[in-house]
């Protein structure tokens, strides 16, 4: 009769080496914020392949086919998270962008726009910069008594609500020896010009205020 022998146990098992380092690699890659969720599947289903095969295998050792097992399917879950607070870092980051913007936007709309001409003759040709149907455009005032004063009041959301370059100019008469234009936004005089003389003209213009 001849006598049977059970194999000895290896003391290395390359699966389980394998899936040690798939799973590693699989972790490392979960950690990185959003981007992780694309870069672990390769690694981590290789390794949950590699590591099952590790602790099925007779004969060999598999503490680390455990190991790169649980590395592997950890990593997925890791990614999951990762990706899941990158996107709610970008998400906030986004709203408050758009909150600044819109919030520095409408601190910068004008409030009122008052134009004014004063002199010392009867009146004074003038044309300043209006809105008709949310368009920019200029209007005239011919004749205008003086002293003249225009206010315009844009309203949030109109098309020229963060338009900031205004004019106005104004043409005195046969009697007139002094001519003075202003522009004020918001209480701020923006431009102010004088001008001397029998039908003397002054233009104002502010492109920022």
């Amino acid at each position: 009769m001849t006598d049977a022998t059970t194999p000895a146990a290896s003391s290395k098992n390359g699966l389980a080496i394998a899936a040690l380092v798939l799973g590693i690699v699989a972790l490392l890659g979960a950690m990185i914020p959003i981007f992780g969720i694309f870069l672990v599947w390769a690694p981590a289903l290789v390794g949950i392949g590699l590591g099952i095969g590790a602790v099925v295998k007779k004969n060999a050792p598999k503490l680390l086919g455990w190991i790169g097992l649980g590395l592997s399917v950890a990593s997925v879950f890791v990614a999951i998270v990762s990706a899941a607070i990158g996107v709610g870092v970008v998400s906030t980051a986004v709203d408050s962008a758009v909150s600044e913007a819109s919030a520095s936007a409408a601190a910068a709309m004008p409030k009122e726009i008052v134009y004014e001409v004063t002199g010392d003759g009867g009146s004074a040709d003038i044309t300043y910069s209006s809105m008709t149907g949310g368009n920019w455009g200029s209007e005239n005032a011919n004749g205008s008594p003086l002293p003249f004063s225009k206010t315009l009041t844009p309203e949030a959301g109109d098309a020229w609500s963060t338009f900031s370059s205004f004019s106005l100019m104004a043409i005195g008469t046969a009697d007139t020896t002094t001519l003075t234009c202003t522009i004020t936004v918001d209480g701020k005089v923006v431009s102010t010009k004088t001008s001397t003389g029998a039908y003397t003209s002054v233009l104002c213009s502010s492109s920022s205020y």
